[in-house]
């Protein structure tokens, strides 16, 4: 259940590190784009397919919407680690409702 989140948080920590405090000469452009998009994929790619089955059966306004929307918004004007940190956040908050739910079951 936290693979996807674990994958994510790597990528997006040695993105980070890269970016702020070890800059290397390759890690810019397409590269640095493809990085953090490899990075919002684990977590990311879920809640686009939800949101998608979700606007196919007439259920537009959903959360899954919301952050799909947040996210690629976040990645279109440049911000990168942000957009994957609010997916991370919002996946990991799944998981720990969907434990919680199957405790209290």
């Amino acid at each position: 259940m936290f693979l996807p989140a674990m994958i994510s948080v790597v990528l997006m920590g040695s993105a980070i590190i890269i970016d702020n405090y070890i800059p290397l000469s390759f890690f810019k452009g397409w590269v640095r784009t493809l990085w953090y998009v490899a990075a919002y994929l684990p977590v990311g790619l879920p809640v686009l397919k939800d949101a998608a089955k979700a606007m196919v059966r007439g259920e537009v306004f959903t959360e899954f919407l919301l952050m799909s929307i947040a996210t690629i918004g976040a990645f279109a004007i440049g911000e990168f680690p942000e957009g994957v940190a609010v997916m991370l956040f919002y996946a990991v908050g799944e998981v720990f409702k969907h434990l919680l739910s199957n405790v209290q079951n």
